[in-house]
């Protein structure tokens, strides 16, 4: 049995394309009724088994360690749906005048799927090694105490915070966060929403984060992972493609983590702590015909549509999926902005999963993991390559050995 995402590579499109599957990776029920029975079981059939474990050489190769990491708090922001291109200029570019330095990544995902750009971020794994949505599918059979990057963090006297303005339920991140290392976690369950309003707003998840941070202990090490909900699909469209809809939505999260990231930093400075700040979209919104229009994406992409809806072509070239995936990332150092522009300058075109593995290198952290990764990462040479290039870069058994018993 193939557990490396060949199937979801190969098999899965040609199915849809000649037999007219729908591949439903967030809802298995849906995928059942869609597809039938038989269906369901082969389109799923990868999520079925863990990794095999087994022997790698994949620590042969690391990056040398920084000469004197600085262990400052550090504070990362998914941003749902956020995004900016000089193409498609939006309020979330006006943060490079606020001292961050802006840089682009490679998502795994467009227009949803957040749990897989989650997935690289706290784990530094590609999400293409397990189909389908890893929380959702492997969250039972995660070993209690994963080798994330929130658990390395705590290793080295990190108090690890985990929230999202969205149910705890959602993507099974309440079984899932404490197994990768959050000490604390906070859903929107124990937060203010008004659901009339809609989507929950990203200011209350903020006001929430602000306090835990200061409420720690005095010189206390923090990392904090949040992820917002309010600039969630769908946009509806108003005389054009939902782009107004979401660029007033847009432009209000921005407002209100540009108020956070000015706390967060007034805080450290009261605590005498450095603060790296990291903000970055989890993955592009779901705006094909604007992306088209505006020569982000080109007919290429597209298969001939039916309907009048832009639909992707089943096999996109790994080209095509870089430009797919390409979404903006914003970091501000408190007090070492000439660090912040290493860092960006050092992700700039790679996939999000090189995010914490510079994270962890700011840290007294001695896993290997991350100076491998950074190795890997530095070279930018093996990625989005033709073929499953993430099996040539991630061996199977590192998946076996970091996440699961």
């Amino acid at each position: 049995m193939d557990r490396t995402g060949k199937l979801s590579a190969y098999a899965k499109p040609v199915m849809h394309q000649y037999l007219g599957s729908k591949y439903s990776n967030y809802n298995f029920r849906v995928n059942a009724k869609d597809n039938g029975i038989l269906g369901h079981l082969i389109l799923t059939i990868e999520t079925a088994h863990k990794p095999k474990a087994g022997p790698h050489s994949f620590y042969s190769r690391q990056l040398a360690a920084p000469n004197a990491p600085t262990s400052p708090d550090i504070v990362v922001v998914m941003c749902e749906s956020c995004y900016s291109d000089p193409r498609l200029i939006t309020q979330m570019a006006q943060l490079s005048q606020a001292g961050f330095s802006e840089t682009r990544v490679i998502s795994p995902v467009y227009g949803g799927g957040t749990a897989e750009a989650e997935f690289e971020a706290l784990t530094g794994l590609s999400a293409y090694m397990l189909p389908g949505i890893d929380f959702q599918n492997f969250a039972g059979q995660f070993a209690d105490k994963m080798s994330a990057l929130p658990n390395s963090l705590a290793d080295v006297g990190y108090l690890t915070t985990g929230m999202h303005n969205y149910f705890s339920t959602f993507w099974k991140r309440k079984q899932v966060y404490p197994k990768l290392g959050f000490a604390q976690t906070q859903f929107v369950e124990k937060m203010y929403w008004d659901r009339k309003a809609g989507w929950p707003k990203d200011q209350t998840l903020y006001n929430n984060a602000l306090a835990r941070y200061q409420a720690a202990p005095a010189g206390q090490k923090q990392f904090m992972f949040l992820v917002t909900v309010m600039t969630h699909g769908p946009f509806i469209a108003d005389q054009d493609s939902g782009l107004s809809q979401y660029q007033l939505r847009l432009g209000e999260a921005i407002d209100a983590f540009s108020v956070f990231a000015k706390q967060l930093e007034a805080s450290a400075k009261q605590r005498k702590r450095d603060v790296v700040i990291v903000i970055f979209g989890d993955h592009k919104p779901g705006l094909n015909q604007e992306f088209l229009d505006r020569g982000i994406f080109d007919r290429q992409f597209f298969s001939p549509s039916k309907n009048g809806r832009l639909e992707f072509k089943s096999i996109l070239s790994q080209q095509q999926n870089k430009v797919r995936g390409d979404v903006p990332l914003y970091i501000k150092d408190s007090r070492q902005p000439e660090q912040a522009q290493q860092l960006a300058e050092q992700l700039q075109g790679r996939p999000l999963f090189c995010l914490p593995a510079e994270l962890a290198r700011l840290s007294q952290s001695q896993d290997p993991f991350y100076a491998a990764v950074a190795e890997r990462c530095a070279s930018n040479t093996a990625f989005y390559q033709p073929g499953l290039w993430w099996r040539n870069v991630f061996p199977e058994a590192l998946y076996a050995e970091r996440l699961f018993d």
